[in-house]
């Protein structure tokens, strides 16, 4: 059973559990050798609520929590990179646009998909469009925070539309997992950003919306129950993608992308692939795609990754998009 929300604790105790993680994040990064780049990479944890608010592309959305603003630009700049992002007419990322495409490719996913750190162009969707899968036109839909839910509500709407995509992919990495329900840590990070987060249960067996969420509606990290309920939320909405994309004739691959060290694979992702093949729904697994993999449990000797950042580089998105188009065969 899932404990209802407590009642936010005080400053006090907020700010002990900060300096609680700062210890425990620097004192495992001091077992690697390294505890100045934890040290950094606290430090540089980008953006921050007031670079976001500064980046000028999101906006609240009753739907999803929080969108993008149509033909928004910002400029994102770290000490590690300084890139800009552009939105198409359609709230997605910029990508390239064919001038006679025979079909449009749906792209899902969160910051992973939208592609932090990277330029527009070097994005994996946008490298699929113009590289790969040039008579198609390949929509980059990811959004920085999304989970599950978002790609879902952004599927179905999408396959609704006028311009349906005859495929479409969703990009998972098994931290989405904990933004698919009410884990308090996660509220709490996005209400920093003032943003809430989409809500789904599941009622008498079947997926139900329940609108946004925000700190008020929180889970306890470690409360019973929850982990199992993500799991089956992001089961469920997976499913629900799937589904949808048969009944408009289109295409669904879940591509589970590579993060994290793949000799230790999380459970969830191991759920997610029995679920696939259980329901023969198609999935392409690029978790140990050598060149673009990471390595060890603190993400040391990333040569694909921000070290401080951690969000994948431009050669992370260039070999996954390889590996994609070697696996996903368009006409």
């Amino acid at each position: 059973m899932i404990r209802r929300p407590r009642l936010a604790k005080g400053g006090l105790v907020l700010a002990s559990s900060l300096v609680g993680l700062a210890v425990l994040c620097a004192g495992s990064q001091l077992a690697t050798g390294d505890p100045l780049t934890y040290l950094r990479r606290l430090r540089n944890l980008s953006p921050w609520p007031d670079k976001a608010a500064r980046l000028g592309i999101f906006r609240d959305d009753a739907r999803l929590g929080y969108s993008y603003v149509p033909l928004a630009t910002g400029r994102h700049r770290t000490s590690e990179f300084d890139v800009r992002y552009s939105i198409d007419a359609t709230g997605c990322r910029v990508t390239p646009a064919p001038p006679r495409a025979k079909g449009v490719v749906l792209a899902l996913g969160d910051s992973f998909t939208f592609g932090q750190g990277v330029a527009d162009g070097d994005a994996y969707p946008a490298i699929l469009g113009s590289r790969y899968w040039r008579r198609h036109k390949v929509r980059n839909c990811g959004g920085l925070g999304w989970g599950t839910g978002q790609a879902a509500l952004v599927a179905d709407d999408a396959l609704a539309g006028p311009a349906k995509p005859s495929v479409v992919i969703y990009g998972w990495i098994w931290p989405d997992a904990r933004r698919n329900y009410l884990r308090r840590s996660w509220l709490k990070i996005q209400n920093r950003y003032l943003r809430r987060i989409v809500h789904f249960e599941i009622v008498d067996g079947r997926l139900r919306y329940e609108g946004t969420a925000g700190p008020e509606l929180g889970v306890d990290d470690d409360a019973p129950g929850l982990v199992a309920m993500e799991s089956s939320l992001t089961l469920a909405l997976v499913g629900h993608m799937a589904r949808a994309a048969a009944a408009r004739a289109a295409a669904f691959y879940l591509v589970i992308l590579p993060y994290g060290d793949p000799a230790t694979p999380m459970p969830i992702d191991e759920e997610l692939i029995a679920y696939m093949r259980r329901n023969r729904i198609r999935f392409v697994d690029l978790r140990a795609l050598e060149s673009a993999r990471s390595h060890g449990p603190l993400g040391v000797d990333r040569a694909a990754f921000f070290p401080l950042d951690t969000h994948p580089n431009a050669a992370w998105h260039a070999a996954v998009a390889a590996a994609i188009a070697e696996r996903i065969v368009l006409d």
